[in-house]
């Protein structure tokens, strides 16, 4: 059995409701559509991620 890759999927919500409404929309998915979905939106994962490792700073 192989070692199982963690999957990273970020995605900001302002209102709380919106965040639980969308992880019950991923629970009710197929594991391809979640991984489609997840291919789909990886640059701007990987932006928020940039964002958070390394935020801008204005003067």
């Amino acid at each position: 059995m192989g070692k199982r890759e963690e999957i990273l999927y970020l995605r900001p919500f302002l209102i709380p409701f919106d965040a639980l409404a969308h992880k019950h929309l991923l629970d009710d998915l197929s594991e391809e559509t979640i991984q489609r979905f997840i291919r789909k939106n990886k640059e701007e994962t990987n932006a928020y991620i940039r964002n958070i490792l390394l935020p801008q700073t204005t003067l």
